[in-house]
């Protein structure tokens, strides 16, 4: 319970994501010459996930169970200036707890041997590792260099450098050694129990958004997510937009659009094809114009490249039909008054 503690103290501490990104760019391995991470910070992917993960402010500021004392709540009166005042702070707050992490490619683990000096060898029965602790310094650009008793040095691998940053430099709510609710075992128990949330949250504080150990887990918990169309567990939170993204750069989008049209909200169904658009222009429906018209839009990706065809214009049929109903109902009503 204390993870959404941990994570918030996180996201506080992350850099801007344009450096982020400069860094895993510069590290991270890509398949099939694509890098997520070129696509999920450009402006018009960003605007599209914030539009996604809707702005629910019930759900945003809800109270959290993280063992602290629940203060009692405070009543004012306002004037209708203040109050308007007091929602502006209040949206900025959310967009800022709506901060997503990124989906990037995980860094390859790769061995950088500076020199070797076989004098040392047996010099003695232990590693000897040489850090940088300068403050100012970031976690990834810290010099830590590693003498293994071969006499080889080198520059530390990824756990080593998370151990000595974390032993120098501990950042709250991440822990010298991998949780073992991360294990397999303990995380399928987790992903039965759909503590999605829960799980993101402290894969946050524990590790990078590059860590190998983060992207399995992140992997696992989307496919869950989707799996059991359990998309609502995680609207209104950080990790919205990047499940979204991320079934997008899969191109399976269908379940999570379907959900979306049954829940009547016809504009965030064109958004996630625009989405899916951008991550693969080279799909049949990416040729419509929008201009055509939003459920036209939404008609062409299901005829032309949906892989649940029947399923997508169904849930489009019943969105239609509801907004029809809808029309006819509010016009008894007004021909009654």
């Amino acid at each position: 319970m204390l993870c959404r503690g941990w994570a918030s103290k996180f996201k506080n501490e992350m850099r801007p994501f344009a450096v982020l990104l400069k860094h895993m760019s510069e590290n991270s391995t890509t398949k099939g010459g694509r890098d997520p991470g070129e696509y999920f910070f450009s402006d018009k992917v960003q605007a599209i996930m914030r539009h996604l993960s809707r702005i629910d402010m019930d759900k945003i500021f809800r109270v959290k169970r993280e063992g602290q004392k629940i203060e009692t709540p405070e009543y004012k009166f306002m004037t209708t200036e203040q109050l308007d005042k007091l929602m502006s702070e209040m949206k900025q707050k959310a967009e800022q707890k709506l901060q997503m992490p990124p989906v990037v490619n995980a860094q390859e683990d790769v061995r950088t041997v500076l020199s070797v000096e076989p004098k040392l060898k047996g010099y003695d029965s232990s590693k000897y590792v040489f850090t940088d602790i300068t403050y100012g310094i970031s976690d990834r650009d810290r010099v830590i260099v590693v003498r293994d008793t071969d006499g080889t040095l080198r520059k530390a691998d990824r756990e080593e450098r998370h151990r000595m940053n974390q032993l120098y430099f501990e950042r709250p709510g991440r822990s010298y050694s991998k949780p073992r609710m991360f294990e397999d075992e303990y995380l399928q128990d987790l992903l039965k129990r759909k503590e999605y949330e829960f799980i993101l949250d402290r894969a946050c504080a524990q590790f990078d958004p590059d860590d190998p150990d983060f992207v399995n887990v992140r992997t696992a918990t989307y496919d869950h997510i989707n799996q059991a169309k359990e998309f609502d567990s995680l609207r209104s939170t950080r990790h919205f937009g990047p499940l979204a993204f991320y079934l997008a750069w899969n191109n399976s989008i269908d379940d999570l659009l379907i959900d979306i049209l049954n829940g009547s909200r016809l504009d965030e169904a064109v958004s996630l094809v625009e989405l899916n658009h951008v991550l693969h222009p080279n799909l049949k429906s990416a040729k419509v114009n929008k201009s055509d018209g939003d459920i036209e839009y939404v008609k062409a990706y299901a005829e032309l490249d949906s892989k649940k065809r029947n399923d997508v214009e169904l849930a489009l049929q019943n969105y239609a039909q509801r907004q029809f109903h809808s029309i006819e109902l509010e016009a008894e009503e007004s021909q009654g008054r």
